[in-house]
């Protein structure tokens, strides 16, 4: 199997307790995002002073976050840099400054569009409201559309949204069944009026023979993307094949010319992946951890290991030789890319961006030596990053207060920005 990769390869006090706490223990986006770049003064891998308190933005929350419990903790930014990340009862909204936004729904794996609107998963359906909170009228039925019955024992589970440049929405879940019998991906797909797509599958579904199983407590079940020809991209844990990407054309078929009947399997130290990115040359980035350690996998267009990257297309050593783990992934400008994840030191997972080149090295004028520390203590679910139409960084997810071993520190919302 491995060598089908390697092949050609209380807000108030405590937001100053935070601020505090943080920096002690201290060291992928809505469609509607540009690349990352540098920001007029603010340098690269700096935290942003006018964004929040410090750079950081966050709000308590009073229990593990809904994204947490669905493994899915993705961050989303507009244009402007309006930033979205699920909390327990609600979706959370920062706006621009890095105040709350009130937004009264829940809902986790939102995206943006470049009209300010966010989509998101809730319960078995999928909704869209405009800049302002509002449910879209036009978009289904009052704002949203039901995807999937989540009353019948076994129903399909919904994972992610992806949102192509043509106004779709593609919703990637799975067959559930008991003892993993199922893990089928089921993609959905949706048109900008939220009905389903006929050009896709038997009328706007597809079941593939891609077979997942989450990776673990609190880890997401898949990462997705799309390239500029409208396919699909994915990567997940499989049910017999390990850890693997797959690729499927914009009809929802298993594309031939991709790995071996439209999947590539990555090495067997991999036991996780998250995060997947796609950049301007079709080039795919999967994020995870091999050995216990941070890796980037870059795989081109027809599954390929991109022996130039890293050691035979696996950058590691991403945040040094520690244990650690790459949870979100972000393509950058001119072949570059930025890694988000988390180091572990003692009690705490300590949240780290680095910034790579196109053959896996350090971007040494980003941060520190090509690593920035962003002062987020990371609960188990890892953190995302995204990106504005600036080119500003916002990294973050569930947090917690403090460095603690036991679980009375309050637990927390929390996005940082920074230059890019």
């Amino acid at each position: 199997m491995v060598q089908g990769f390697f092949r050609a390869f209380l807000n108030g006090v405590l937001a100053a307790t935070l601020a505090l706490s943080l920096a002690g223990c201290s060291g992928g986006g809505g469609s509607g995002t540009a690349e990352p770049g540098t920001v007029a003064g603010l340098a690269s891998g700096q935290l942003d002073p006018a964004y929040g308190s410090g750079g950081k933005a966050s709000v308590v929350d009073v229990s593990l976050t809904a994204g947490f419990a669905r493994g899915d903790t993705t961050i989303a930014v507009d244009g402007p840099g309006n930033a979205y990340v699920p909390a327990v009862n609600r979706l959370v909204k920062f706006d621009p400054a890095g105040r709350e936004f009130a937004f009264n729904d829940a809902g986790y794996s939102p995206v943006t569009d470049a009209a300010g609107n966010v989509y998101y998963i809730s319960g078995g359906s999928v909704a869209k409201r405009d800049a302002t909170a509002a449910a879209v009228s036009s978009f289904g039925a009052a704002g949203k559309v039901k995807v999937i019955d989540t009353s019948v024992q076994y129903a399909s589970l919904l994972d992610k949204l992806l949102l192509d440049g043509e106004g779709n929405v593609f919703v990637f879940g799975r067959n559930d069944g008991p003892h993993y019998s199922g893990g089928y991906m089921l993609v959905t797909k949706l048109d900008r009026n939220g009905q389903m797509a006929p050009d896709f599958g038997a009328s706007g579904q597809v079941t593939t023979n891609f077979r997942m199983i989450p990776p673990g407590i609190g880890l997401p079940p898949l990462s997705v993307a799309h390239d500029k020809q409208g396919n699909l991209l994915v990567a997940s844990r499989t049910v017999f094949s390990g850890f693997a990407a797959a690729k499927l054309d914009r009809f929802g078929n298993l594309a031939a010319d991709f790995g071996t009947g439209g999947i590539s399997t990555l090495p067997a130290c991999v036991s996780a992946v998250q995060g997947l990115a796609v950049d301007a040359s079709d080039n795919l980035y999967i994020g995870g951890t091999c050995s216990g350690r941070a890796v980037v996998f870059k795989l081109d267009s027809y599954g390929t290991a991109v022996s130039s990257f890293g050691n035979s297309g696996m950058a590691t050593a991403i945040y040094g030789d520690v244990v650690s783990r790459v949870t979100s992934v972000l393509a950058g400008p001119a072949g570059t890319l930025y890694a988000a994840g988390s180091v572990n030191a003692g009690n705490c997972n300590q949240t780290v961006v680095a910034k790579l080149d196109m053959n896996g090295g350090h971007v040494a004028s980003f941060g520190d030596a090509g690593i920035a520390r962003p002062g987020i203590i990371v609960q188990e679910a890892g953190v995302n990053i995204a990106a504005d139409a600036l080119g500003r960084l916002y990294v973050g997810g569930p947090a917690l207060a403090q460095c603690a071993s036991d679980d009375s520190t309050p637990q927390l919302v929390v996005v940082s920005r920074l230059g890019g």
